[in-house]
């Protein structure tokens, strides 16, 4: 626990150094660590969302030439997609594996679904099991409301399996990080009732951080995408826009009852797999406009200057800043000659970040947490000098 057991897998008798995560980001950036940096994980993602989006806009609106392009403008103009596409977080993976998979199951053809449900099975278990299921389940319920019974009975049937699995694999993972001491308590913490555990807990705060959260994802997205969602949700009649609407407030109230506190985050991070539900939803805004769409071209382009010119070089800035102190004292950290740097609380805000090791602890000096360190510990640590 010194060494900072933070999001890996909870259990009382640790024999390995095993995540509290699903596998798939993880697997995704080791993909492409092999042939480049892994760190370039997330701007390929944010790169094959854009293109992902502009399939969708294409196949909802195929009449409209400026459909596919407002959508990209709303999605280049957001801080939030470009800055958490920098980091390591499953975010943007979210982001896209969503658009692509909404893109195949539009096309209605049989193969498109096998395709998306294989799909789902990485989307699943790209990080925690939830998030995935509550975008795609109002989508799929269209399925069933157009009474195509074989088509609902594949995806239900499929996905079922694939709950299955990634049930199966927190079970297989305890017992590698328990080393097959298996704790009932540990697996139900890390999995889907982990989650309906904390529906249950009652938290002084969450009203207060989910308005956070909320006037995060506003601040952070395209300065026109909110006025153009509301304009959506208005006009909108079809289906399609009452389900991506519904996988939003089915996300934000799952988030709000169990953990409306996000931690570190550019924007809202929570809510970042369903940015194209938004953006689609803003671009039914933009094709109800009527005779009032050159007035919103103009305002469309002076918008997205503002967003790219002057918003978005100010959330980079400040996300330099909340990231640099945290960088420069890592440095130090690693420039100094020893063996072990203890790092303590002392009320420093996420102090524990800055204990991370190389899983195969050939880092000096390997991080230790002062809090985490008994006498037992010390007298090894210091047994040799």
């Amino acid at each position: 626990d010194a060494l900072n057991a933070t999001f890996m897998y909870p259990t009382a008798h640790r024999v390995a150094w095993a995540s509290g995560y699903l596998p798939v980001n993880a697997v995704l950036r080791a993909s492409i660590g092999v042939i480049a940096a892994p760190e370039f994980t997330g701007p390929l993602m944010t790169l094959f969302g854009a293109l992902a989006l502009w399939a969708c806009a294409r196949r909802i609106w195929p009449e409209s030439r400026e459909a596919p392009i407002v959508a990209l403008l709303l999605y280049l103009g957001s801080g939030q997609i470009w800055l958490n596409g920098m980091t390591a977080y499953a975010m943007p993976a979210h982001l896209t594996v969503n658009l692509c998979w909404l893109w195949l199951v539009l096309r209605r053809a049989w193969w498109a679904d096998v395709s998306a449900l294989a799909l789902g099975f990485f989307a699943v278990g790209l990080h925690q099991i939830h998030y995935h299921p509550l975008f795609a389940a109002p989508i799929l319920l269209l399925v069933l409301l157009e009474r195509n019974w074989r088509r609902a009975a594949f995806f239900a049937l499929g996905y079922l399996m694939i709950g299955l699995f990634w049930q199966w694999w927190t079970y297989w993972n305890a017992a590698l990080a328990a080393g097959g001491a298996v704790s009932a308590d540990s697996v139900h913490a890390n999995s889907l009732g982990g989650l309906i555990d904390n529906l249950a807990k009652i938290e002084g705060q969450r009203i207060p951080n989910m308005a956070a959260n909320l006037f995060r994802l506003i601040a952070w997205e395209h300065l026109l995408l909110v006025p153009l969602v509301l304009l959506g949700i208005r006009a909108a009649r079809d289906r399609l826009a009452a389900a991506l609407v519904a996988g939003i407030v089915l996300t934000l109230l799952v988030r709000f009852i169990a953990l409306p506190y996000q931690g570190h985050g550019l924007g809202y991070r929570y809510i970042h797999g369903l940015i194209g539900n938004l953006i689609l939803l803003a671009v039914y805004g933009w094709v109800s406009l009527g005779d009032d769409i050159g007035r919103w071209r103009a305002l469309l382009l002076r918008s997205t200057a503002a967003s790219c010119l002057v918003l978005l070089p100010l959330q980079a800035w400040m996300t330099h800043e909340f990231y640099a102190t945290h960088a420069e004292v890592s440095r130090r950290i690693d420039a100094a000659s020893a063996d072990y740097a203890v790092v303590g609380d002392d009320g420093v805000p996420f102090f524990s970040d800055l204990v991370r090791n190389s899983p195969f602890l050939d880092n000096r000096p390997i991080r230790l947490i002062r809090e985490e360190l008994d006498p037992r510990l010390q007298a090894q640590i210091c047994a040799g000098r």
